[in-house]
């Protein structure tokens, strides 16, 4: 290495190229051939982004050049020759390595760097020289280009950038900065050009170190001045979009490592001051903000967005010491970004008032895709907790929001369910520039109200026991939405005008309503705590208020515009409470404009205020008066209220004012869903079709339930309440009792063993017969039965509809009006004779017209499948009821006492000691198709067969149960809403369910007809 540069320095003396013998071109060739010409070493691109000297004190003997200064050929050798002694073990292991930088010489490659170039920048394509002179020569005579400072970054280093040493590239940076300030003070065109050439180069790539700790490189339009004050409060201090230390201040290298490099370079600075705010000042001539401006304001809420977005993020569960230094650091950061933000939104919130979202002072921008960027960033600092008590608010809150989901804290009340609230209130131009002067979307409005109407819902009261004395009311409190001072302002209007509206009452009134209602709750009026209670019930009722009007103020000025169709969809359901009555919020269907009598707290009368909002309270459900559903919820309520307990006086005179109103409005509106509640004998509020009212005093009534005396009978029949006079008649002329085997012999006949049985054997119980095997047997005995009738054609049908439950035969019978496996035999009626052949008989096999089942049980199996058989043939509707539930006392047939005479022999039934029951009813030429309508309704199966006539045909039905927990529920639920009401099931005592008995479900029948379907031909075989 060192007899190669002593032959170049020989070589490229300027006495062999001047003077009268200079040497020739073939002279000049042959010179460039040799390999004596040293290149800088490519830079090596480090394995993490952190700044690292390329060289340490350890290695080297002297110092670097600085950037300002050429490289001294001394320094160089010296500073290569001590390299090579300290970091190689022999010469012989390194001297290939070292003469790879020497090579022959390339004009169309090789090129001189300026002479106050770092070196570590630079690459092979850059030649090493030992003095000026030898730079000299190459450029002159040796056809070497030397690149000035524009044309070096633009060509070399700007597109290594980001593999270059990010100290060696902060230095060699800061040097063309500090010539950029030189050589923009001094005077004449040269100096314009090359100032003019600096500024194009140093702005076509990011070069500019940041203040990153992942050493970003930035160009310096997007950088922003350290030393502005508000720009620092919008961005952290290691921020990419600040420069780096270094170049903002020198002096910070007093806290690095004092390698060579940093030690010659701060010498330099010092013999060549680059002062901070020269650098700076660089940076702000190539265009670095210095104020504030949309740009300046869009860079800090993205920061802002990345960041917090960041600090959200779950962290990996760590150690209790790593967990709490975690979340030191995790409230540090919280602050700081709270700080942010405040200050974003201070600045922005001073631009909009000066500038509007128009184009303002500073560098350019478009202002509407600035300010619609903005919106859309988290940014924005928002409460984190309700401003008011009583504000529906969502339960988690973000640190930051997008304004485009954040609204003006006047909005609260408004939007608090679904939107987020910015901190603090703003001016308007900054409103009107985020979008949050405009009303908010009908969405939003109506989730805020089914939300505060869930929230604040009037919650009725339990009704103290007439036995018992009245207990004290409880105090008030935000879970009965609005307290009970407050309803006590809600005072009706004149009664003559058939008004009775509530209104939040002020001033005096309210004090004095309140006064009232601290000593019905048995708490003197001077209690402080309760009259503080007052005041912030009083209080929250007329912020509730206020939000009432001005959300039903919106929703209905959009209630003819395009999202007309979303209000109305809003408040589809009929289960939000959004009907605003002074004392909370209630469902539509309990409400009305006006009445003519006070039904509160069951039915309320909208207050006249809201009047003004007809057309929304119409699109709720809110009609103008009350109908008789109004009337039957009214009931319905007072039922809930009471708990199944006598009525207190005043509740049962409510009562039967509302029973009276609702007979007086079936003629006029018809009759409503479900069954209507009434007081009975003993006040205690019963479903009508499970009442009598006794119009024939001299029959026995003894063990049924009687409607309450005070009930006029006009009103009882008209809501439902069954006559004792007729009820005999039915039972008398139109109904005969049927044998009808009990469980026990139903067991017996299956084959099915009894746990007591198995029991007093000393046997392992045997496993229950699973459902869908239950339904399989029957579903082949059935086929037998088939083929001794002589049957061709046998119809199955599997009915999944939920039918109407109201006018029943029987009130328990509610509990079969859901799904049901149906069977058509056509053109065979079967007789009363024949259908007891073929479920009582004790014949095994029973026969049927004197044919015999071979192998069947008959229809004793369908008890296999359901707990109750109905049978309509001919003229006749049948039913069996082995466990004597459903058939019993309480209705029709218990009028007589004798009209449940059963003839099914031997045991009992299913549980409790009950007797089997089994009745035909005649209903063709009959009242019964209209007076229980329900009740035939489920014969609808039957395509081609009219009930109302007599049957050519027997058409079976088989009620089904649900497997799952929730689709039983849901059929409960339809039942009552049709005026039903879910019958005991086996684990309440009753039924004929278990020991082997109606174990099928719907799931279970429908899965045995898709098997079935699939066997039966082959079974055809063997009939």
């Amino acid at each position: 290495v060192v007899e190669r540069r002593q032959l170049r320095s020989y070589l490229l003396q300027g006495r062999w190229f001047a003077g009268t013998s200079p040497l020739t071109e073939d002279g000049l060739e042959l010179l460039r051939s040799l390999p004596i010409f040293e290149v800088y070493p490519d830079p090596t691109v480090l394995p993490d982004s952190a700044p690292k000297p390329t060289t340490t004190a350890a290695a080297t003997n002297a110092p670097l050049p600085s950037p300002l200064a050429a490289p001294s050929s001394a320094s160089s050798s010296s500073s290569t020759a001590a390299a090579a002694a300290v970091s190689a073990p022999s010469s012989a292991q390194l001297i290939q390595p070292a003469l790879r930088h020497f090579m022959a010489l390339d004009p169309s490659r090789h090129r001189l760097a300026p002479p106050d170039t770092d070196p570590r920048v630079l690459s092979s394509a850059f030649l090493r020289t030992d003095s000026p002179a030898e730079e000299t020569v190459l450029e002159r005579y040796m056809g070497i280009s030397r690149l000035g400072h524009p044309e070096l970054l633009l060509q070399h280093v700007g597109p290594r950038a980001i593999d270059l040493p990010r100290d060696a590239l902060m230095f060699y940076v800061a040097g063309l900065l500090g010539r950029l300030v030189d050589v923009a003070v001094r005077a004449g065109p040269a100096a314009s050009a090359e100032a003019q050439r600096l500024r194009e180069a140093l702005s076509e790539y990011p070069v500019i170190p940041t203040a990153s700790p992942a050493g970003d490189l930035r160009r310096a339009s997007e950088l922003h001045d350290p030393r502005v004050a508000v720009l620092t409060s919008l961005l952290p201090p290691d921020s990419a979009f600040f420069p780096a230390a270094l170049l903002a201040a020198p002096n910070a290298m007093a806290t690095t490592t004092p390698t060579a490099a940093t030690t010659t370079i701060a010498a330099t600075t010092v013999n060549i001051p680059q002062a901070p705010a020269r650098l700076l000042d660089a940076l702000g001539l190539l265009g670095m903000a210095r104020a504030v401006d949309l740009r300046v304001l869009l860079t800090a809420a993205n920061a802002l967005q990345t960041d917090h977005a960041a600090w959200s993020a779950p962290a990996a569960p760590a150690a209790a010491a790593t967990a709490a230094a975690a979340a030191v650091a995790a409230s540090v950061t919280e602050a700081s970004l709270l700080s942010r933000a405040r200050a974003l939104l201070k600045q922005l919130e001073q631009w909009a008032a000066q500038y509007g979202t128009g184009t303002g002072a500073g560098r350019n921008e478009n202002p509407k895709e600035a300010w619609a960027q903005l919106a859309a960033l988290s940014w924005c600092p928002v409460l984190r907790e309700a401003p008011e008590p009583g504000v529906p608010w969502a339960a988690r809150q973000p640190l930051l929001a997008p304004p485009r989901v954040v609204r003006p804290p006047a909005d609260a009340w408004l939007v608090g369910a679904t939107l987020h609230i910015v901190e603090r209130p703003v001016g308007q131009a900054l409103q009107a520039a985020l979008g949050w002067n405009v009303t908010p979307r009908v969405s939003v409005l109506a989730a805020q109200l089914i939300e505060m109407g869930r929230l604040h819902a009037y919650q009725l009261k339990r009704i103290a026991p007439a036995e018992a004395p009245v207990e004290a009311a409880p105090a008030a409190s935000l879970e009965t939405a609005v307290p009970a001072t407050t309803e006590s302002t809600a005072v009706a209007g004149d009664a003559g005008s058939g008004n009775a509206n509530a209104s939040v009452a002020e001033g005096s009134d309210v004090h004095r309503s309140s006064t009232v209602a601290l000593e019905a709750t048995g708490k003197p009026a001077t209690s402080v705590t309760a009259i503080a209670e007052d005041v912030e019930a009083t209080a929250l009722a007329k912020s509730i208020d206020s939000a009432v009007h001005k959300l039903y103020n919106a929703l209905s000025a959009a209630v003819d515009g395009p999202e007309g169709d979303l209000v109305a969809m809003s408040f589809e359901r009929p289960d939000s409470p959004c009907v605003w009555v002074g004392a909370g919020f209630v469902l539509p269907g309990v409400a009305a404009l006006r009445s003519e009598g006070d039904f509160r707290p069951y039915l309320w009368v909208v207050p006249e205020p809201l009047h003004q909002y007809v057309r929304l309270l119409a699109l709720m459900g809110v009609m103008e008066r009350f109908t008789a559903q109004h009337y039957a919820s009214g009931l319905a309520a007072i039922a809930t209220a009471a708990g199944g307990s006598p009525l207190d006086d005043d509740s049962l005179a409510l009562a039967l004012q509302l029973a009276d109103c609702a007979a007086d409005a079936l003629a006029t509106h018809g009759r409503p869903m479900g069954p209507f509640f009434v007081p009975d004998a003993a006040g205690v509020m019963t479903p009508s079709p499970e009442l009598f009212f006794n119009d024939a005093e001299w029959l026995d009534a003894r063990g049924i339930e009687m409607a309450h005396g005070a009930l006029p009978q006009s009103t009882a029949e008209a809501l439902g309440v069954r006559s004792l006079r007729y009820a005999h008649e039915v039972e008398a002329q139109l109904t005969a009792a049927l044998p009808c085997p009990s469980p026990a012999e139903l067991r017996e006949r299956l084959g099915i063993p009894t746990p007591q049985a198995q029991a007093q054997a000393d046997a392992a119980p045997s496993p229950s017969i699973s459902p869908e095997d239950a339904a399989s047997t029957f579903l082949f005995e059935l086929l037998e039965v088939a083929d001794a009738l002589g049957l061709r054609t046998v119809r199955l049908v599997l009915d999944a509809r939920q039918h109407p439950a109201q006018s029943l035969l029987q009130p328990a019978l509610a509990a079969f009006q859901g799904p049901a496996l149906c069977v058509v035999l056509p053109e065979v009626a079967l007789s009363t004779e024949d259908l007891a052949a073929l479920l009582c008989s004790r014949a095994q096999p029973p026969s049927v017209r004197g044919r015999t089942t071979a192998y069947s049980a008959g229809l004793q199996s369908a008890f296999l499948v359901s707990e109750l058989l109905q049978v309509v043939s001919g003229n006749s509707t049948y039913m069996f009821d082995p466990s004597g539930t459903y058939l019993g006392a309480g209705g029709a047939g218990a009028a007589t006492g004798s009209a449940s005479v059963t003839r099914g022999r031997g045991a009992s039934g299913g549980s409790g000691g009950a007797t089997p029951r089994a009745k035909q009813y005649v209903h063709v030429s009959s009242d019964l198709l209209s007076t229980f309508a329900d009740q035939f309704v489920v014969w609808s199966f039957a395509d081609g067969y009219d009930i109302r006539s007599h049957v050519n045909a027997t058409l079976l039905r088989l009620p089904l149960r649900r497997s799952s927990p929730a689709a039983a529920a849901g059929t409960a639920a339809a039942a009552r809403e049709r005026g039903g009401t879910a019958a005991p099931t086996a684990a309440g005592g009753r039924g004929l369910r278990g020991g082997g008995l109606a174990v099928a479900t719907l799931e279970s029948v429908e899965t045995a007809l898709r098997k079935f379907a699939v066997h039966v031909p082959r079974s055809l075989l063997f009939l």
